[in-house]
């Protein structure tokens, strides 16, 4: 464990604990902590499609993996003999789900890489506690929700449908009805025409900004998809972290990219100053130079890209 760093959740706590038996098999904590990333990042991509699966009357033993999923556990298979090491990976996931609280969301994989996950120990990658991510984000996101109805009347107006579902709700009375009929007649015909909001960090780290900002904005807007997270890292680590903690918060998992595989285009949409130094990263990498990829790392994480996380704008 870090000795920089001391652990303050108890889920991570826990976390740790558990995966830290599987240094029997001779990995190193950064290895294991890395495998068991590679493996959450599998099945809760895999999630909704098994979902659909046992909707659909199939027996959930018998869904086939994807062929990458089936790739990354082979991989491990080679590395980890004891079926008593992949137990203790499932027993770490349940740890992770059960402590995920969507009224009160924590960066645990943040933690968990702080204190175990780290590949030095002595010079550790910290993130933005939790804390300060949280008054950020009441600071910076606090009109996203105006900008949301905003942007929901501009897409109703566009909607036969939904202007005639609102005309026929003049005559609800009943609260609760009311805005039953509003969410299932009004507003879900009007998303077709509905311009997402994107928050987007171009250093996500373990996404505790993106959490951070989901728990100043009401759930329902980030359940239906209003708003849309999105975040680059050069640390493929980080992107795991982040793309796992959105989809465990229910936010859009798949938002978290490798900032050394970034297209040009993607790279122009990034704040100015990230997407130049970005793109000097990957120009390093390709050329094998991965001490200059690591330190561009750093210079981002000092710098005030490590702090701006909730540039909201058009899609």
């Amino acid at each position: 464990m870090s000795k920089q760093y001391r652990l303050q959740n108890n889920s991570a706590n826990e976390i740790v604990k558990i995966l830290s038996r599987n240094e029997a098999s001779g990995s190193r904590p950064s290895d294991i902590f890395r495998d068991w990333l590679d493996l959450v990042d599998a099945v809760t991509l895999a999630a909704p499609n098994i979902a659909r699966h046992v909707q659909q009357g199939g027996d959930p033993m018998k869904f086939e993996d994807t062929p990458e999923t089936q790739a990354v556990f082979q991989r491990l298979r080679s590395r980890y003999r004891s079926e008593h090491c992949f137990k203790n990976f499932a027993e770490a996931f349940a740890k992770l789900v059960a402590g995920a609280d969507r009224s009160d969301p924590q960066d645990v994989l943040g933690e968990c890489y702080m204190a175990y996950g780290y590949p030095n120990t002595w010079a550790g990658q910290f993130f933005t506690p939790m804390s300060v991510a949280k008054m950020m984000a009441m600071i910076t996101c606090g009109d996203v929700e105006k900008e949301v109805h905003s942007r929901i009347k501009e897409a109703i107006k566009q909607s036969p449908l939904s202007q005639a579902a609102l005309i026929a709700s003049l005559v609800i009375e009943n609260k609760d009805e009311a805005q039953q009929w509003y969410f299932e007649r009004v507003l879900t015909p009007a998303l077709e025409f509905y311009q997402p909001i994107s928050i987007c960090d171009p250093c996500c780290g373990s996404g505790v900004m993106f959490l951070a900002a989901a728990s100043a904005i009401p759930e329902w807007i980030t359940s239906l998809g209003l708003v849309q997270f999105f975040g680059c890292d050069i640390d493929q680590g980080c992107v795991l972290m982040a793309r796992i903690q959105c989809r465990l918060y229910g936010l859009n998992g798949s938002g978290a990219l490798s900032a050394l595989s970034l297209s040009k285009e993607q790279l122009d949409t990034l704040p100015e100053g990230a997407g130049a130094a970005y793109a000097a990263a990957q120009e390093a990498s390709a050329a094998g130079n991965e001490e200059r990829v690591q330190q561009i790392a750093a210079e981002l994480r000092q710098g005030i890209f490590s702090q701006a996380a909730f540039d909201f704008a058009e899609a």
